[in-house]
Order: structure tokens, then sequence, then C-alpha cells
């Protein structure tokens, strides 16, 4: 009675372990998780470094124009609403006043609120803000050359910065992308009530 149950058994166990079968579910769902994750490919995040400075010679985008006595203003406000101000004599901060005679600075102001920085360096010195640009932000992401001139942009998501050097110029800019939106926002509601201004002339001088 044994060997007869033992022979019915047995082409039930030949047949799972042949080689080749294919697998059960739960042996390929037992693989699958001990298979090891795919790598994921990342972009270098150029624009880190930027986000956490949010700013530029220790201020920070946003703050109030009376946050800064050293500045004097320059002009008037331009079309985009920037009012710009330079440091006056001797009385720039941290690197960029150390390096006054070298590197030119301005300060650009959004509704009296700090909003974005310039500094320019001309000849020889041009070396000096590449080197310090790449001390403050790192490596960046080269744009190429376009008329002459060779782009470095580090894009984050708070701050956006430049760094063209071309036709014996270089400029280093650091710009609030916050105060982009607002202006944008600023410019086309502005636009809207033009457009509504004109349009309820054009009905009041049509008028019977």
């Amino acid at each position: 009675m044994k060997m007869l149950l033992l022979l019915a058994l047995l082409p039930t166990a030949l047949i799972s372990q042949q080689p080749g079968r294919p697998a059960t579910r739960s042996a390929r769902q037992s693989s699958a998780k001990s298979l090891p994750a795919k790598p994921t490919s990342r972009s270098p995040a150029y624009g880190a470094k930027a986000d956490s400075l949010r700013g530029i010679a220790g201020h920070v985008f946003g703050e109030p124009r009376s946050n800064f006595p050293e500045l004097q203003v320059k002009g008037y406000p331009d079309i985009e609403g920037y009012t710009y101000y330079q440091p006056k004599q001797g009385q720039a901060q941290g690197w960029f006043g150390k390096n006054a005679d070298y590197v030119t600075t301005t300060y650009r102001f959004y509704q009296d609120k700090f909003a974005a920085f310039t500094a320019l360096a001309s000849g020889p010195n041009r070396q000096l803000l590449a080197d310090e640009t790449d001390y403050l932000f790192g490596k960046g992401q080269s744009k190429g050359v376009v008329f002459g001139e060779l782009t470095v942009q580090w894009e984050g998501t708070q701050v956006r910065v430049s760094y063209t050097d071309g036709h014996n110029d270089a400029r280093l800019n650091v710009i609030s992308k916050p105060v982009l939106a607002q202006m944008a926002a600023d410019k086309l509601a502005r636009q809207q009530a033009e457009a509504a201004a004109r349009a309820a002339k054009l009905k009041a001088d049509n008028a019977p």
C-alpha cells in the first residue's frame, strides 16, 4: 500500500522539479522583491547654493530698503519697476566690499524690497569675479557662447543666477524668482486695467 502511494506521488514531484518549468506566482514575486532597485539618474542641483544664499553680501531677498544703510540711490525706477542703488564710498560689505576697486556692484529693489544684485568686472578683473562666483555657487550649467559671450547659469527654485563673460566684460546677476513672478503678475494686472479702461472709454464715446 505504501509502495502504491509513493508511485502515485512520484510523477507530481518529478514534474515540480523539472528544470526549465516556469516558476510559480509566489516564487516570481519573491524573486522580484529580491532584485536590487534600478539607480535613478538625477540632474545636478545647479541652483542649490543659490537658493540657500537667497541673496548676496550679507542680505537676503525680500529685505526692506531700510536694512541697507550702506546704499545710496543710483537711479529712478526703470520700466520694469526696479530702483537701482549702489554702495556708498567705502561702505560695501563682504567680499564685494573688499574688492570694490575691482568689481562694481548694484542692488535692485522692487516695491522697496531687495530683489536683485549685479556685479560687473572688466579686463583682468574678470577672473576675480569668476573665482568668487564659483566659490559662491559652485559648478554651473554652461549655456554656451552667444554673440561672443559665454553664459553660465544656476537655476534654483527661488533664485536665478547667471554669469556672462565676453567683450572684455563680465557680469554676475542674482535675481529673486518670486519677485519676477510678482512683477509679471503686476504687469498683467496693469495691462488688464488699461484694456478695461480703453473698453469703457470706447463704449462711452459710442453711446447715443
